[in-house]
């Protein structure tokens, strides 16, 4: 392990105390009891330590860890869960207490947009709607809606339409 290694471990045990002191004094304001205090940190230390290891998979060399919070941290965290086959309720027990913490860092001007809004609760049991292809085909055409001409949209949302016909008559 090189000093470099090192002293990045240590500034970002040194953000992540801070961060975790400062949560904690914001949740006793909250007047939240000593075990909703006690589990919430044990779920932003879980959560924190992820994106430190998740940044070190990086070639990223940043020592601030607030600048490792962007809009795809929270669905890469839940896809980590995920993958990692945590049960669903200790899932959403931890998107409960990071949603909550986003959104802290956001009124504390920690990050410049709320994350939290991002971070939904998974439902496993639940039906998932599947989107109809005039659905797709409307919300992947509105992405472009001011880029391509008229022609050319036609042209394309008809391609787009042969190909789920085609998908939908094929499947096995």
């Amino acid at each position: 392990m090189t000093s470099q290694t090192i002293k990045g471990y240590n500034e970002y045990n040194l953000q992540t105390i801070q961060l975790l002191s400062e949560f904690k004094s914001h949740l006793k304001a909250s007047s939240k009891t000593l075990i909703t205090i006690k589990n919430y940190l044990s779920d932003i230390r879980h959560f924190l330590g992820w994106v430190i290891s998740n940044e070190a998979q990086t070639d990223e060399q940043e020592p601030n860890l607030i600048n490792h919070f962007t809009p795809t941290t929270p669905s890469e965290y839940k896809n980590y869960l995920i993958a990692n086959e945590t049960p669903v309720s200790t899932i959403n027990r931890r998107f409960t207490t990071v949603r909550l913490f986003l959104y802290w860092m956001y009124k504390q001007n920690l990050i410049n947009q709320d994350l939290s809004v991002d971070l939904s609760n998974i439902y496993p049991d639940r039906p998932v709607k599947k989107a109809s292809t005039k659905e797709i085909i409307a919300s992947l055409m509105s992405e472009y809606e001011e880029t391509i001409d008229e022609n050319l949209k036609q042209t394309t949302a008809t391609d787009l339409a042969d190909f789920f016909e085609f998908i939908d008559e094929n499947k096995a």
